[in-house]
């Protein structure tokens, strides 16, 4: 589950929305579908703001879910405690939520 989380977060600090669609398991024609929406672009500068530059901390798992716990900062300079919750889809992790918590 860290693997996919570190997945997505260097995808989103390189700006790559293929590479994090392709991380959460979509296919080529859904990423290249995707990118073609509408303002994806801002849709994505937004969720991107939701991954913090810190240090992946408290770890949490349970069947059928895990939690990885980040404290630091978005592209703002905001502080916050995000929680980044998993499920298993296939043979994978996907990001299901991110539980933003301003400090």
């Amino acid at each position: 589950m860290t693997a996919a989380y570190h997945a997505l977060h260097d995808a989103v600090m390189k700006k790559d929305l293929k590479a994090l669609l392709s991380a959460q398991g979509f296919a080529k024609a859904q990423v290249n579908a995707i990118r073609g929406l509408e303002d994806i672009d801002a849709d994505f500068a937004v969720y991107a703001d939701r991954f913090l530059n810190g240090t992946p901390g408290e770890f949490t798992a349970k069947a059928g879910t895990a939690y990885l716990r980040v404290e630091g900062t978005n592209s703002k300079g905001r502080k916050f405690a995000n929680y980044y919750h998993f499920a298993p889809c296939g043979e994978r992790f996907v990001l299901a939520m991110i539980a933003e918590n301003p400090q």
